[in-house]
């Protein structure tokens, strides 16, 4: 299996250093919530996908380290995908900013696997949020500095 250092990723970010957990429910539409997440589809996959808001009202995991497991766990095909199209090292917390990009780009492999490559991407775009510092910004309302690293130019591996 390529995810070589799984039993490090599943504590890369552990609970105390979450910036934005979930403190209330993820209803779109309602009261300060952000976005509209299609909550129901990610609870159809696993209860360990289940979305909350944070103080903001952005969509977060409940619990982040469970849903990444999960994630791991159920998406393998799609992560291992990503990873050998764009040459990237194993998912983990230095890269999962080249995981949610290259997620959505992947055009080899499987419809089985593209599909999961996608939904990769998606499940990121949520991911980080428990993890992102939001500055005010006088321009633009609100910046985000993500923990992930930039990510950088790459060219699918034509094989």
């Amino acid at each position: 299996m390529i995810f070589k250092h799984w039993a490090n990723l599943k504590n890369a970010f552990p609970n105390k250093i979450i910036i934005n957990p979930s403190v209330q429910e993820y209803a779109a539409g309602q009261g300060n919530i952000k976005g509209n997440v299609p909550v129901e589809e990610y609870i159809s996959i696993s209860e360990d996908f289940a979305i909350g808001a944070d103080k903001n009202g952005y969509a977060v995991f409940k619990d982040p380290v469970k849903a990444l497991d999960k994630l791991m766990e159920l998406y393998s095909d799609g992560i291992n995908l990503i990873q050998k199209s764009f040459e990237l090292e194993s998912l983990s917390a230095d890269n999962c900013g080249d995981y949610k990009v290259y997620g959505s780009q992947t055009t080899a492999g499987t419809e089985r696997e593209q599909q999961q490559a996608l939904f990769v991407a998606k499940f990121h775009d949520i991911y980080e949020n428990s993890y992102v510092r939001q500055y005010p910004n006088l321009h633009s309302g609100e910046q985000q500095k993500n923990i992930c690293r930039p990510v950088p130019q790459r060219r699918l591996k034509l094989s």
